[in-house]
């Protein structure tokens, strides 16, 4: 018969393993994805995609940084200059993907706002509704701003105090502080967040399903929806389990399996376009056929905002 404490050890091991699994899965998909749409001329993104791509990038590299040192699976305590690294980085990030997807969610509202004032209610004509180039500006800095804040304030509070520096006891898949101070706000900040992009993402369906036929002519707008579907039900997700955060500061390993589910989730999304899978199709060369909206694209050319990577008045996969 095992001993409770060494079935508790290899439960934990376990779990370990899985969750490193999933962070991995999630680091590599985001990546694969960036890589296609930067070297493909048919897949066109936004700023705010591509910020929210990185976030995510940071974020999995954040929670993988024992792994990758060699120090995930050794059971003895990381040295501290890169338990600190991972613990202020760990503290950070969740803030910074939550004001990502708040910059991508707000970008589409935006997108659909636009087209159903241009394309619907206007019939082409007219710059009604077009977003503002310094809104979008500052939806692009404001999440690492946020993120170096975080960061840095974090850092001092360790170095003040490096005892408190340490690998998480219950489950060993990363550093933290023994203060729940930093992690309470951390958490509280993602659930703020999270609120108005639950918010958006519930108007944009609205937008959609009440302008359903209009929206139906492009494809794209199509999977769009979907993919707004999905990304509402991974934002309910994530903001129940802040809400756990902030209440049950002792939680298992298990519920970090859970949380290490977003970022493949975030790949999964993002990385199955239709675009970026015909990328990949590099053997099929016939064009996507046209839609009755892209006809009249070119009929009627939208507005368009200066500046690089602002411009996302164009219906395209969000």
């Amino acid at each position: 018969m095992k001993d409770p404490v060494s079935n508790e050890s290899e439960s934990s091991f376990e779990l370990m393993k899985v969750f490193v699994a999933f962070q991995l899965f999630g680091l590599f998909g985001i990546l694969i994805t960036l890589v296609t749409v930067v070297f493909s001329r048919s897949t066109p993104r936004h700023a705010a995609w591509f910020s929210f791509i990185i976030s995510w990038i940071i974020s999995t590299v954040a929670y993988t940084l024992l792994f990758w040192s060699g120090h995930l699976f050794s059971g003895s305590e990381p040295p501290f200059a890169l338990c600190l690294i991972q613990g202020v980085m760990i503290y950070a990030s969740p803030p910074l993907t939550a004001f990502t997807t708040l910059a991508l969610v707000g970008q589409m509202w935006y997108l659909v706002h636009f087209f159903e004032v241009l394309f619907i209610q206007t019939k082409g004509k007219g710059n009604q509704g077009r977003p503002s180039q310094k809104m979008l500006i500052i939806l692009l800095v404001l999440p690492y701003l946020l993120f170096i804040v975080i960061f840095v304030g974090n850092t001092i509070l360790g170095l003040q105090h490096p005892s408190m520096v340490k690998r998480v006891s219950a489950s060993g898949m990363y550093c933290t502080f023994t203060n729940r101070i930093p992690g309470r706000i951390s958490t509280a900040l993602c659930a703020l967040l999270l609120i108005p992009v639950t918010v958006l993402e519930a108007l944009i369906c609205r937008a959609l399903r009440r302008q359903c036929p209009s929206f139906n002519q492009a494809q794209s707008v199509r999977s769009m929806v979907l993919r707004v579907a999905l990304f509402t039900l991974v934002g309910l997700i994530s903001l129940v389990f802040s809400l756990i955060f902030i209440f049950d500061v002792h939680h298992g390993g298990a519920l970090d399996v859970v949380l290490s589910l977003l970022p493949v989730f975030a790949a999964l999304i993002f990385g199955t376009q239709s675009d970026v899978l015909r990328a990949w199709m590099f053997w099929k060369k016939t064009k996507p056929p046209e839609t009755k909206h892209d006809h009249y694209e070119k009929e009627h050319p939208p507005a368009k905002i200066d500046g690089p990577g602002l411009n996302f008045i164009r219906v395209e996969e969000a």
